[in-house]
């Protein structure tokens, strides 16, 4: 993995390679988190919220279906419906 400083806001890094890696990792701790006890979900949601946003962000065009599969997945509620684009399908599919 490669990152750099965000040059905008030096308290932000912008991940310059490894980008699909880091999302699918943040993806599994996602749904890993909510599998596990209250306390401990909460303990591995630091990881991943900070002031009840997301600590990744992805490409601003994949931001709004990020969300919304992170959610369906919180609910076990994902509908293949929803998705707004092929590439949005593809990725639900292999979620």
């Amino acid at each position: 993995m490669v990152v750099a400083k965000n040059e905008d806001n030096k308290k932000l890094y912008d991940i310059i390679d490894g980008q699909q890696r880091t999302t699918t990792i943040f993806m599994l701790l996602h749904v890993l988190a909510n599998k596990q006890n209250e306390k401990d979900k909460q303990e591995t949601r630091k990881y991943l919220y900070q002031k009840g946003e997301l600590k990744l962000e992805v490409a601003p065009k994949n931001q709004s279906f990020f969300k919304t599969l992170l959610e369906a997945a919180e609910k076990e509620n994902i509908s293949q419906k929803k998705m707004q684009t092929p590439r949005a399908s593809k990725i639900f599919l292999k979620f």
